[in-house]
């Protein structure tokens, strides 16, 4: 499993474990009181949301399988997400992979973030 940024391809995956994910959200239940009886309307939103971000300029990172993983099927799968945000005028980070994979040989501008 690797980290990179999100592309659109994953928009599909993404909704559907966030879907997955807060099926049982007291948050959701409260936002989406008819979720249950609209589910098409609901994965619409969610989709919204995520195409939102991404068109907007947000970070998004996503966590995706690939051939090291005991379930790898011969494509990435995306499962997991991740939002990044700067306030107060920061620039937005940037990341740069090769230090999501486990190489030490790469820096990121998100190492301003943890100062």
């Amino acid at each position: 499993m690797h980290v990179r940024s999100i592309k659109p391809e994953d928009f599909s995956e993404v909704a559907s474990f966030t879907i997955a994910a807060f099926e049982k959200d007291e948050l959701s239940d409260f936002i989406y009181p008819y979720r249950d009886q609209h589910p098409a309307e609901f994965r619409y939103a969610n989709l919204r949301r995520i195409r939102k971000r991404y068109y907007s300029g947000q970070t998004m990172l996503v966590a995706v399988t690939d051939e090291k993983d005991t379930d790898w099927d011969g494509r990435e799968k995306a499962v997991g997400l991740a939002f990044l945000e700067t306030h107060g005028g920061q620039s937005a980070p940037t990341v740069q992979p090769s230090i999501w994979n486990g190489s030490s040989s790469s820096t990121t501008d998100l190492d301003h973030m943890n100062s």
